[in-house]
């Protein structure tokens, strides 16, 4: 096969890739289910995550991510928009709302 004005070019063989598990039907699983999604057959098979969900940490109440200010992640429990930091409730509420009313008093 010549490939423009160069020396032709000699195909490869593929390379075979390893699968560790050479069965493909070990990962497929029968499941059967009725009209309104209720399963009949076989079990349901739920996706698993790599990462742990709803973890609440550092006494929130609420996930990292759960809150958007000002192009700003944060949690909704207190809003506060710095990650891993320790939750301080209402009062962290009070102080952001605070802050907000302080920074519309400025510019007004």
């Amino acid at each position: 096969m010549w490939q423009g004005q160069g020396a032709p070019t000699v195909p490869t063989t593929p390379t075979p890739t390893l699968n560790p598990n050479p069965n493909p039907n070990a990962l497929r699983r029968y499941v059967e289910y009725d009209a309104s999604g209720r399963v009949i057959k076989g079990e349901e098979v739920r996706a698993h995550s790599r990462y742990e969900e709803d973890a609440y940490i550092n006494n929130h109440t609420a996930v990292w991510g759960s809150f958007w200010r000002d192009g700003a992640w944060g949690y909704a429990c207190c809003r506060s928009t710095v990650k891993q930091s320790y939750c301080v409730g209402h009062a962290g509420v009070a102080a952001e709302q605070a802050q907000v009313c302080s920074q519309a008093l400025v510019r007004a």
